[in-house]
């Protein structure tokens, strides 16, 4: 198990999936995970990224190691950005800071949510630098292709009309009437290939310390053989998984974990918690509950909520980022059939998801940009 928590809910969501041929529907929780390999966040969270690269292979022309330097460093900040811990430091608006800083105001004054004209005058106040050097071959080779392709003749028949409107026609359904021929074609498409490094070193400004420092193998992908490719295109399919690794390392981030529906519980249940309302789930549970509370021990005409029930209310909880009552719910689950699989990962996972949120303070990270604003009656982030 990784040593990494989870922490507090983002985002809920909600997908229908197939599994073993058979329809299972599965809720979908989004959760802001520490750091995997920086502790100290707070300390290089005002960041300034530079780049380098170095260029090979056939699809290079002069300019293209800057321009792919400047690629790398944008994707990096765009997302780390949109992860919305750290602060960072871009040459979007090149090296004059009291423009930078103009242009800034500017935007901030209008309303715009876009971060990097706010980020680029705080340059000379970074507390961290991340460096970046790239080192990458790409090589696209043009292939030729002979293929066979079936075109179908389908012709048409007159509709019957009345007399002095327009004629009109339509295609023959009837098959027999179709004919077909085979028909070689011959064309080129590109392959692309290429092998490379990103190299990645974090250092604390203050201290000269280095916090951080991992390098990526790189593959640049056959990923759109239809055109002849760019080299950004290729660089940039390369390098993104070694930037969503990156970002990993060293930032609070976003992960997705898939929760089941257990479709044992009460047809109410399941149905508000397949359709995502998970604040009905939680309430239809607890109403099964408390009629079955109240009522006749005796009385089989009343519902005993199952296992499976309250599997569905700790999903909700846990969905909804309730996360101490989601626990609570698991080891209810666990009360009524213990050591159940599921209940018992469910009370590891909420467990390290309320240590993760220690783990995120400790780290000394402060969400940047837009706070998310919040459903009062869900109260879900939206």
């Amino acid at each position: 198990m990784s040593t990494h928590s989870y922490f507090f809910r983002i985002l809920a969501s909600a997908t229908a999936l197939l599994a073993a041929g058979c329809a299972s529907e599965r809720v979908t929780a989004d959760y802001t995970m520490p750091a995997r390999a920086v502790a100290d966040v707070g300390a290089v969270s005002l960041l300034d990224i530079v780049a380098a690269a170095k260029l090979s292979g056939n699809r290079v022309a002069d300019g293209d190691a800057a321009r792919a330097a400047a690629l790398i460093r944008q994707h990096l900040s765009a997302r780390l950005y949109q992860e919305g811990f750290y602060q960072t430091t871009d040459a979007v608006w090149g090296p004059d800071i009291k423009g930078a800083k103009a242009v800034g105001e500017t935007v901030s004054r209008n309303g715009s949510r876009h971060g990097y004209p706010a980020f680029a005058p705080m340059a000379p106040d970074a507390t961290g630098r991340l460096e970046l050097t790239l080192d990458l071959a790409v090589d696209a080779t043009r292939v030729a292709r002979n293929e066979e392709i079936t075109l179908t003749t389908i012709p048409y028949v007159d509709v019957q009309r009345k007399e002095g409107s327009v004629p009109s026609s339509i295609p023959n359904p009837d098959p027999k009437t179709h004919s077909k021929r085979i028909v070689p074609v011959n064309y080129d498409v590109w392959t692309v290939s290429g092998t490379g490094t990103l190299r990645a070193k974090l250092f604390d400004v203050k201290t000269g310390k280095l916090v951080y420092e991992k390098s990526f193998d790189l593959e640049a992908p056959d990923d759109d053989p239809r055109c002849e490719p760019t080299l950004l295109r290729a660089v940039s399919a390369a390098v993104d998984p070694a930037i969503r690794d990156l970002v990993a390392d060293i930032s609070p981030h976003q992960e997705s974990r898939s929760l089941d529906v257990n479709e044992d519980a009460h047809p109410r249940v399941v149905a508000f918690l397949a359709a995502k309302d998970f604040v009905d789930t939680v309430l239809e549970v607890d109403r099964l509950a408390a009629e079955k509370a109240k009522a006749d021990p005796d009385d089989d005409d009343v519902y005993v909520p199952v296992v499976a029930d309250f599997e569905n209310k700790a999903v909700a909880l846990e969905v909804l980022g309730q996360y101490g009552d989601a626990k609570l719910a698991w080891k209810k689950v666990l009360a009524l059939q213990p050591d159940y699989p599921p209940a018992v990962a469910g009370v590891e996972r909420v467990e390290k998801i309320l240590a993760g949120a220690k783990a995120v303070r400790l780290s000394g990270a402060k969400k940047q940009g837009t706070e998310f604003k919040r459903d009062a009656v869900n109260n879900q982030a939206y």
